[in-house]
């Protein structure tokens, strides 16, 4: 089939043929390009699905055909001009794996061409229309893989202007392409800007764009307003309140975002230009630096069933059908799980929405999760699952495929360790694109774990990871720094171990001590102390860090100063609301204010199960028989049910086991919430 390229011809559908049999004009442009069927058409041209007949597999491509309405010789040599120039800068934007690949620009028979890579899949506002309302999880995947594009296009000077679902095509594999840049805009945009031509599609266009004025910041709002719509199906002009002049897309969610997400949404689409993100990277560090937050934590544990497993709520209601061989936890929205022997994905609703077809998968991180798409019988361990390493995308289609031949990591923050293939030892960073962003140049030794870990290169958080640099050639004269997300080291060499940072400070360990020390390399506290953390939730969330000297321990804030000297002897968490610390002869919990919750008069205290813990009396409570006695406490430390029973199991189903004695002996029975006998 051929398609005529004559805007006035009355019948462009042709067979194969050198002529239009309608007009007669010439369907083969430079003698290669064959198009198909018109795809597209705007205000200043058409898109065209075409094949390229000089190459031996015959490739699709796109045909855009520029013929703007300008009055005038002048105007059309302004015109022509300036599409020789933006296709220069399309030739450069096109190196990026993410957009079109520019293969030709021309005129021929008066008109301007540009001719593209075509990239087979949906844009989104098909996915929209076929699949329904964006999840939380799939507008994250979407700003994972797209900012950085935006961030290269602003980097070369390009403003899109015209960013909307349906210039943002998901390939079949499931990456993401931004497309439709082309010269019809930038051209029309830089020659008529004059005669207030707007430029963009009027709902996603930002108000100092839709006035002539548009910026870099004009492409980040409408990548927000477009989000908008993507989350509730909902057009966006129906998404702002002119009356109250703000948006109210939060009315017409079909499902609830967190607080995260929409503070970052509503600060993309700000109407006065200095209150919205300034660069696309600033708005992918806010992603970074949340990652787990940004798609909710999910309130699903496993639970043993018999010999398989399940997820069950906070109510103990196991709410998968199928049951699995194994499992891990929900990250992003979804968990691993394996169904005969092999690994899939289901969501919170216990839906598969990924098949098992993987021979081994982990957790989702940034929006990818590594599997093994490979069986790989006969190899050892280490060789089998570092030569299949690939990533997934939530649709479960492999995205990415590890070029480095001994080990690479989850991603963090946008970027995954990467082994040397030289030097297994050394060790560098990629970003989700694939590419070598860091050079492997740290060390690690390989500790043998449930996941294969290099304990000594750490993973990026809060835009730092920890790595090992030796300060020679050997590998025995090494210490532990800090670099940045360029690779810039921020604390020098001079650790002998380094911990992961807890608010905004790390822990540093030197002479048998731990100290504290700040991104800049600052001492905070000297090394002092046999243990300090700050990763519980409880400390997390309030900014503390729990310090131990000679088996006694305080809390102390970010500056260092002790704000609860009790000298308790060891704590544990609890909640984010509250600490258990053992002081004296038991357990007992404090809140933020310091204040004791629950006096410590139980010598155990358990982990939540269902919104209820298992508490169990001191040594001096046992009865003249010798048993200790069980109770249980809710989440804000309130004994529910006293402290009488035997023994107790936690609670699953709003029902718990506890023993109590009988006529003979001792016995099982079943109580609720209340501590009512059920049975």
């Amino acid at each position: 089939m051929s398609y005529c390229l004559n805007p006035v011809c009355t019948q462009p559908q042709n067979s194969d043929v050198t002529f239009c049999q309608s007009c007669g004009a010439k369907l083969l442009l430079r003698e290669r390009y064959r198009a198909v069927r018109q795809i597209g058409q705007g205000g200043f041209g058409k898109t065209f699905l075409a094949v390229d007949q000089d190459l031996p597999n015959k490739p699709a491509c796109v045909i855009k055909q520029f013929s703007p309405q300008i009055q005038g010789a002048s105007g059309l040599q302004k015109a022509t001009k300036l599409f020789e120039q933006e296709a220069v800068q399309l030739n450069i934007l096109g190196k990026h794996p993410q957009i079109p690949e520019l293969l030709a620009h021309f005129e021929q028979d008066g008109r301007l061409y540009l001719v593209q890579e075509y990239v087979k899949g949906r844009n989104l506002a098909e996915e929209l229309a076929q699949d329904g309302a964006f999840s939380e999880v799939k507008i994250r995947e979407l700003l994972v893989g797209l900012l950085p594009v935006l961030q290269y296009i602003h980097d070369n000077q390009v403003i899109h202007r015209d960013i909307k679902p349906e210039n943002i095509i998901r390939r079949d594999d499931g990456k993401l392409f931004l497309v439709d840049f082309g010269a019809v805009k930038i051209v029309t945009g830089t020659a008529l800007l004059r005669t207030g031509t707007r430029i963009g599609s009027a709902e996603y266009a930002a108000p100092e764009q839709a006035s002539g004025r548009a910026d870099f910041k004009s492409d980040l709002y409408s990548l927000g307003v477009t989000c908008l719509h993507l989350l509730t199906n909902v057009e966006p002009f129906s998404l702002f309140d002119n009356g109250e002049n703000k948006w109210v897309w939060r009315d017409y969610l079909p499902n609830s975002v967190s607080d995260l997400l929409g503070t970052l949404l509503d600060k993309m689409v700000e109407k006065a230009i200095n209150r919205r993100y300034q660069s696309a990277s600033t708005i992918s560090q806010d992603i970074w630096n949340s990652p787990n937050q940004l798609a909710k934590q999910s309130s699903l544990k496993p639970v043993l069933i018999g010999k398989k497993y399940g997820y069950e709520d906070e109510s103990g209601k196991v709410i998968t059908t199928l049951l699995f061989e194994a499992l891990r936890e929900f990250s992003e929205g979804l968990a691993a799980v394996q169904y005969n022997r092999l690994w899939g994905f289901i969501d919170e609703t216990g839906k598969v929405v990924i098949e098992p077809k993987f021979y081994e998968a982990y957790g989702f991180s940034n929006g990818l999760a590594r599997v093994i798409s490979e069986s790989q019988l006969g190899l050892f361990y280490d060789e089998y699952r570092r030569s299949k390493n690939c990533f997934i995308n939530s649709l479960g289609n492999i995205v990415l495929t590890s070029k480095v031949v001994d080990y690479v990591g989850d991603f963090h923050e946008g970027l995954a360790k990467v082994s040397d293939k030289q030097n297994p030892l050394k060790f560098g960073f990629i970003d989700i694109s694939g590419n070598i962003v860091i050079q492997p140049q740290f060390y690690g030794i390989a500790a043998q774990s449930n996941d294969y870990e290099y304990r000594n290169v750490g993973d990026f958080s809060n835009g730092f990871a920890i790595v090992q640099i030796n300060l020679d050639k050997s590998s025995v004269n090494s210490k532990y720094g800090v670099i940045d997300k360029t690779g810039r080291v921020v604390i020098q060499p001079e650790f002998d171990a380094i911990r992961d940072i807890a608010n905004g400070l790390f822990t540093f360990y030197l002479d048998k001590r731990w100290g504290l020390i700040d991104k800049t390399g600052q001492i905070i506290l000297k090394p002092h102390y046999i243990s300090i953390n700050g990763h519980l939730p409880f400390l997390r969330e309030n900014g503390l860090f729990a310090i131990c000297v000679e088996q006694k321990c305080s809390l102390i804030n970010r500056r260092g100063q002790i704000v609860f000297k009790q000298e308790f002897g060891s704590y544990k968490n609890f909640t984010s609301e509250l600490l258990m610390i053992y002081k004296g002869t038991g357990f007992g919990l404090i809140d933020s204010t310091f204040r004791f919750i629950l006096q410590p008069i139980f010598s155990e205290i358990y982990p939540l199960q269902c919104g209820l813990a298992r508490v169990r009396t001191q040594r001096n409570f046992k009865d003249k028989y010798g048993w200790y006695r069980y109770g249980f406490i809710d989440h804000t430390g309130k004994i529910v049910v006293k402290p009488k029973f035997l023994d107790a199991k936690d609670f699953c189903d709003g029902i718990a086991e506890v023993l109590v004695k009988g006529l003979i002996g001792t016995k099982w029975r079943k109580i609720d919430k209340t501590g009512k006998f059920v049975d």
